[in-house]
């Protein structure tokens, strides 16, 4: 690029910059120095305080994100598997749930579908508890389940 073209260009730079520095100044009065108005600042919106997380709406029903990924236990307190889909009838109804089981952080996990009305829902204050009459053997004998679903229709 040639001299001449970069001193034009940097003259329109200075030049704009100092038509907006003009355009937010306050006039000065009486013998104070000219000052430049800061931009004006919107308060940022208070989000509200929830209070703390439920896995029950104030009637007692279960929230759907509270099901997913829950742990389900056996009478004896052992973790036999989470949660990893529902499935809800046309009647509104939960059908059944799909277990994952056994793997380590979610590596080597298999699935398997069980009956809604075979798990057992309570609470422990605000938290959901859900348990199966079943050990972890007889869990994981349980044909696996593969998710098959139907192409979405336009």
């Amino acid at each position: 690029m040639s001299r001449p073209l970069i001193l034009a260009a940097l003259a329109i730079i200075v030049g704009a910059d100092a038509v907006v520095a003009q355009s937010t100044a306050v006039a000065p009065s009486e013998n104070k120095p000219l000052q430049v108005a800061p931009p004006e600042s919107k308060p940022l919106p208070i989000a509200p305080v929830l209070g703390p997380v439920s896995d029950f709406n104030a009637v007692g029903d279960i929230s759907g994100n509270a099901l997913l990924g829950a742990s389900v236990r056996n009478a004896a307190g052992e973790l036999v598997g989470k949660i990893e889909d529902v499935y809800i009838a046309r009647t509104g109804e939960v059908k059944s749930v799909v277990l994952s089981v056994g793997g380590f952080l979610g590596i080597g996990a298999r699935y398997v579908l069980m009956s809604w009305n075979d798990v057992g829902v309570d609470r422990r204050d605000q938290t959901l508890v859900l348990t199966v009459d079943a050990t972890k053997d007889a869990i994981r004998a349980m044909p696996e389940y593969s998710f098959e679903r139907r192409p979405v229709r336009n």
